[in-house]
Protein backbone atom coordinates (compact mmCIF):
# COMPACT_ATOMS: atom_id res chain seq x y z
CA UNK A 1 0.00 0.00 0.00
CA UNK A 2 1.21 3.27 -0.67
CA UNK A 3 0.11 7.28 -0.97
CA UNK A 4 0.65 9.37 -3.80
CA UNK A 5 0.34 13.23 -3.82
CA UNK A 6 0.87 14.95 -7.51
CA UNK A 7 0.17 18.95 -7.87
CA UNK A 8 0.03 20.64 -11.50
CA UNK A 9 0.18 24.55 -11.67
CA UNK A 10 -0.55 26.04 -14.99
CA UNK A 11 -0.61 29.82 -16.26
CA UNK A 12 -0.98 30.92 -19.87
CA UNK A 13 -1.21 34.92 -19.86
CA UNK A 14 -4.43 34.86 -17.62
CA UNK A 15 -6.06 36.68 -14.75
CA UNK A 16 -5.87 33.48 -12.61
CA UNK A 17 -3.67 30.36 -11.95
CA UNK A 18 -5.35 26.70 -13.12
CA UNK A 19 -4.03 24.21 -11.04
CA UNK A 20 -5.01 20.43 -10.67
CA UNK A 21 -4.33 18.08 -7.33
CA UNK A 22 -4.46 14.46 -7.71
CA UNK A 23 -4.17 12.38 -4.16
CA UNK A 24 -4.05 8.48 -4.12
CA UNK A 25 -3.35 5.26 -2.78
CA UNK A 26 -2.23 2.27 -4.54
CA UNK A 27 -2.76 -1.09 -3.42
CA UNK A 28 0.64 -2.96 -5.41
CA UNK A 29 -0.65 -6.51 -6.97
CA UNK A 30 3.15 -6.49 -7.92
CA UNK A 31 6.20 -4.66 -8.78
CA UNK A 32 4.40 -3.59 -12.21
CA UNK A 33 0.30 -3.10 -11.35
CA UNK A 34 -1.09 -1.55 -8.84
CA UNK A 35 -5.20 -0.75 -8.14
CA UNK A 36 -5.41 3.21 -6.77
CA UNK A 37 -8.88 5.43 -5.49
CA UNK A 38 -8.36 8.89 -4.75
CA UNK A 39 -9.54 12.70 -5.46
CA UNK A 40 -8.63 14.94 -8.53
CA UNK A 41 -9.08 18.52 -7.12
CA UNK A 42 -8.88 21.21 -9.56
CA UNK A 43 -9.39 25.11 -9.16
CA UNK A 44 -8.51 27.97 -10.48
CA UNK A 45 -6.79 30.70 -8.02
CA UNK A 46 -7.11 30.11 -4.68
CA UNK A 47 -9.98 28.54 -4.75
CA UNK A 48 -11.50 24.80 -5.62
CA UNK A 49 -13.84 24.52 -8.48
CA UNK A 50 -14.73 20.88 -8.28
CA UNK A 51 -13.09 17.72 -6.72
CA UNK A 52 -13.45 14.24 -8.18
CA UNK A 53 -13.29 10.93 -6.85
CA UNK A 54 -11.01 8.44 -9.00
CA UNK A 55 -10.41 4.78 -9.37
CA UNK A 56 -8.02 3.04 -11.81
CA UNK A 57 -4.84 0.86 -12.68
CA UNK A 58 -1.56 1.40 -12.75
CA UNK A 59 1.27 -0.52 -15.20
CA UNK A 60 4.75 -0.04 -15.15
CA UNK A 61 5.94 -0.35 -18.81
CA UNK A 62 9.24 -1.13 -20.01
CA UNK A 63 12.14 1.03 -19.62
CA UNK A 64 10.28 2.67 -16.26
CA UNK A 65 7.74 4.24 -18.17
CA UNK A 66 4.26 4.54 -15.80
CA UNK A 67 0.76 3.74 -17.73
CA UNK A 68 -2.29 4.41 -16.06
CA UNK A 69 -6.71 4.24 -16.76
CA UNK A 70 -8.74 5.65 -14.27
CA UNK A 71 -12.19 6.55 -13.85
CA UNK A 72 -13.55 9.45 -12.03
CA UNK A 73 -17.25 10.26 -10.58
CA UNK A 74 -18.30 12.64 -13.57
CA UNK A 75 -18.02 9.36 -16.16
CA UNK A 76 -15.15 10.79 -17.50
CA UNK A 77 -12.14 9.06 -17.68
CA UNK A 78 -7.88 9.27 -18.33
CA UNK A 79 -5.41 7.27 -19.96
CA UNK A 80 -1.57 8.44 -19.46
Amino acid sequence: MSFDARWEVGWQQVDEIDWEGIVTSDYYFNRFSSLFAGLNIMGEGSGNDETRGVLGFRYLLPLNLESAFWLDTDGGGRLF
